[in-house]
């Protein structure tokens, strides 16, 4: 494969990331215009059906493809050509992450995901997410403080779905987090008996005007934009009323946010 046929793959690939962005795109802008809630369902069963076949699988094969050419197997690339796939592959990862993100809450809100509630302790989904997030954490020399109290009572949770809730809050403090700044991740028994579990940011805080609309699908407060649909916390949110508890926010401008959800105590 020459040069420009790499040069031609790479653009190809750049123009349908951004198709698939505008009809993101032009969803959001319907979603806001439908006043009839039939007609939003329609539209989102239409856009859970595109999103899920139309999109996801054209960007399989390009990840797929691009990976297979990252490996030498295609034939020799420069250094160059190496750095521009690597930058289009990640570009991928990133629309692929908020496709899944657009699909999870439309099914959590659809009631199609069901909870599989299991007694289990906490620590070991803490520690997954701890270690997912290093790599990130060390580029931007965030400094993660873990906080896990010894001899928790096990908790009555989805081990996946309670991963993803935590991923969405680690990687929601991170992209308010100044670089070198910290980080806390706690887990602490309530006097209730509950095990409450927390993400503890030294980022720019949250107006409190925005507070009570920060959970909702693609809202962002002005000063708290960041690349991204805003629906992580949005997805949390609605995990977490699976699990019979509420996701608590306590910000104060200039000094960061903490995102709190207590579990219930297995018997």
């Amino acid at each position: 494969m020459t040069a420009r046929d790499h040069l031609v793959l790479y653009y190809l690939t750049l123009l349908i990331m951004l198709i698939s962005l505008y009809f993101l795109y032009k969803y959001i802008e319907n979603k806001k215009e439908h006043d009839e809630l039939t007609e939003i369902d329609k539209h989102k069963s239409r856009t859970l059906t595109f999103l899920s076949h139309e999109l996801k699988t054209p960007l399989a094969v390009i990840s797929g493809y691009l990976e297979l050419m990252l490996s030498g197997k295609t034939g020799a690339l420069t250094d160059q050509q190496k750095k521009s796939l690597k930058i289009t592959l990640d570009n991928v990862s990133k629309l692929d992450g908020i496709i899944n993100s657009i699909l999870n809450y439309f099914r959590l809100e659809a009631g199609k995901i069901k909870p599989t509630i299991e007694k289990q302790a906490i620590r070991p989904v803490i520690i997954a997410i701890a270690n997912a997030f290093e790599p990130i954490l060390n580029k931007r020399q965030i400094i993660l403080v873990k906080k896990i109290e010894e001899n928790l009572p096990k908790a009555n949770y989805d081990y996946a779905l309670i991963n993803l809730v935590l991923s969405n809050l680690l990687d929601n403090a991170i992209k308010f987090s100044a670089d070198g700044s910290q980080i806390e991740l706690s887990a602490e028994k309530t006097e209730s008996g509950q095990v409450k579990v927390s993400v503890k940011d030294q980022g720019k805080g949250i107006e409190q005007k925005h507070l009570k609309f920060i959970t909702k699908a693609f809202y962002q407060g002005e000063e708290h934009k960041q690349p991204g649909l805003g629906i992580g916390l949005a997805v949390s949110s609605e995990i977490l009323k699976l699990h019979n508890t509420t996701l608590e926010i306590e910000s104060e401008q200039g000094k960061g946010s903490k995102f709190s959800f207590e579990l219930e105590k297995a018997e």
